[in-house]
């Protein structure tokens, strides 16, 4: 009996030194997320969005190590340019390159006015892309296909992430930060997000990142874009998610994900940070083949090599300060 109490101290000893050391490497990376997080969340374009930053990196990323198969749903059409724009694909495939590293499946989901954004981004990773993990699906044009779509796409994943997709605002329209209407040349995407929380018992993950306030996801911050942001009442999305990421740009979203992943892995033996973490020299390749497909800067409405009007170095020390943070 003696020998049956010591051994249950022990025993219970032991896990609670396991416990201790779990909470402390758990603080431990969280204080890296969080550093993550801060470096993400300035505002340059000066849009609003600085005063209602969230904290939802690090949950978002637990979400993201429970899931095998996820889609990453972006693309944001410019009417001025009548072209994509290059804030939203960049920071997609570069979480995406993170995901499957990770041995999770990948479906890179769009329509077909931004499938040249996301084709030139794929064309410069193409010999690293294993089709076994990846693919890329373009949301139906014909109306009458979308229901059924929504169904089969999600009856097949358990976890949805937006970067940069414009959600529908109140009156069902989708717009730019301008609120200029471009519902015509906008697949409606975010019938997934809708659709996953109308059906809880799927037990479908949402994650969104947004800069604006008219993305998917910003569905449970309406008031505070409406308040902060130029043009928020017409433009803020009423579609909410589980995890939503507020950042001064949407792509720096997708890359601090893929940061936050290498953080919490912990077996780091037989991945190398490069796997999990791509070069900024790639992502500046995706941007100049986007260029090279005509795709713009959202803001200047241009084909130059810029993203939402801050030159590339501007997002090259966002890569980099990242990456510091987190090796």
């Amino acid at each position: 009996m003696l020998l049956l109490r010591k051994t249950v101290i022990c025993v219970m000893f032991l896990s609670s030194v396991f416990t201790q050391l779990q909470s402390t490497h758990s603080e431990q990376v969280q204080e890296k997320i969080s550093s993550v997080e801060k470096v993400i969340q300035q505002d340059p374009g000066k849009r609003g969005v600085s005063n209602f930053y969230t904290k939802a990196l690090f949950d978002a990323t637990l979400t993201l190590e429970k899931v095998n198969h996820v889609v990453i749903m972006t693309g944001f059409f410019i009417p001025a340019a009548q072209q994509p724009e290059t804030d939203g694909p960049l920071g997609s495939i570069f979480l995406a390159e993170s995901l499957m590293a990770r041995g999770k499946k990948v479906t890179l989901l769009t329509d077909s006015y931004c499938l040249p954004a996301i084709t030139a981004c794929t064309d410069v990773i193409k010999d690293k892309l294993n089709p076994d993990l990846f693919t890329v699906r373009i949301f139906p044009d014909d109306k009458e296909q979308h229901k059924a779509f929504v169904a089969d796409l999600c009856s097949k994943v358990d976890c949805l992430v937006s970067i940069e997709r414009v959600g529908r605002s109140k009156d069902g329209t989708y717009r730019t930060m301008r609120a200029i209407d471009i519902t015509e040349k906008t697949a409606p995407l975010d019938d997934l997000f809708i659709y996953a929380e109308n059906h809880p018992e799927m037990h479908i993950a949402r994650i969104a990142v947004g800069d604006g306030g008219n993305e998917i996801g910003m569905g449970d911050k309406q008031n505070d874009v409406k308040e902060h942001v130029a043009n928020g009442e017409l433009i803020a999305c009423v579609v909410p998610s589980e995890h939503l990421i507020v950042t001064g740009v949407s792509n720096w979203g997708g890359y601090a994900l893929a940061g936050a992943l290498w953080c919490t892995l912990e077996d780091k033996q037989t991945l190398s940070l490069e796997d999990v973490y791509p070069s900024d020299e790639e992502q500046f390749k995706m941007l100049k083949s986007m260029i090279e497909a005509n795709c713009c800067d959202g803001v200047l409405g241009k084909p130059v090599l810029s993203v939402d009007g801050m030159p590339w170095d501007v997002h090259q020390k966002i890569l980099d300060d990242i990456r510091e943070i987190i090796q």
